[in-house]
């Protein structure tokens, strides 16, 4: 039995011998232990006080070890690009993520397949969070952006997010006859995308996508925007670099939606 739980049961005991039924009388000897429960009682009282207060700064501990260092941008106008970013979640949420991902980034994989799921969960699908998709292939990872033209391309057959998983359950086989193998297996066309590879006009999306990041303070991937719509602005939003546990997400997500 611990303290804690030791002093409530003291002070329940010492309850106990009030409301029990008891001779009337009473003598020097009772009134002396009378006088040295109450004496007990306080200083339980006193401890128990102590440990509420050092359970509440263990609680306020865990929920600031939560919270992820954050940048604050300014507002940011047109922020899903006209409505051609793909997107998850209703177009009616109050709160935007915007994610900026590279197709060989290791720990974008990790986000995806550990976080990504328990966010569309409890926001996504619950109206109260959108979720953009920018690229931001970077230059050490030599398939990244021919990735992110083949997302393109998917995109434009409506097949965007089947393709990008397959993308990242298979890091390791991108490449162009990876594409073709892949757009057969999700029934696209397949003469279509694979023309659709070789425009060069989507590479003006992508560095557009990795331009507005710099400017942005992006600096490797995973990286987040995260804000809430007030008339069509996302408003003071918060840059996030890293792929950060389910619970910073969920701390930031919470305050935005209070």
């Amino acid at each position: 039995m611990n303290k804690y739980h030791r002093s409530v049961f003291l002070i329940g005991l010492f309850m106990f011998t009030l409301v029990a039924c008891q001779p009337q009388s009473s003598s020097p000897e009772k009134e002396q232990q009378l006088d040295e429960l109450t004496a007990t009682i306080t200083k339980l009282t006193s401890q128990i006080d102590l440990i509420q207060k050092q359970v509440n700064d263990i609680h306020e501990v865990a929920i600031q070890s939560q919270k992820p260092k954050v940048r604050k941008l300014a507002d940011q106008e047109n922020f899903d690009a006209n409505g051609t970013l793909p997107s998850l979640g209703d177009d009616t949420a109050k709160i935007v993520i915007i994610e900026f991902s590279d197709f060989q980034c290791p720990y974008c994989k990790k986000y995806i397949e550990q976080t990504l799921p328990l966010i569309s969960k409890n926001y996504i699908e619950q109206g109260k969070v959108k979720y953009l998709i920018r690229d931001y292939p970077l230059s050490f990872h030599p398939k990244a952006q021919g990735a992110a033209i083949a997302s393109i391309c998917a995109q434009q057959q409506g097949n965007y997010w089947p393709f990008r998983n397959k993308l990242f359950d298979n890091m390791n086989t991108l490449g162009e006859s990876y594409y073709i193998k892949l757009a057969h297996e999700l029934q696209l066309d397949t003469p279509l995308f694979a023309q659709c590879l070789s425009e060069k006009s989507h590479l003006v999306k992508i560095n557009n996508d990795v331009a507005l990041g710099k400017s942005l303070g992006v600096t490797g991937t995973p990286s987040f925007i995260i804000g809430r719509v007030e008339n069509n602005v996302l408003v003071a939003p918060q840059l996030i670099i890293g792929a950060q546990s389910y619970r910073s997400f969920s701390y930031i997500l919470n305050e935005l939606g209070k």
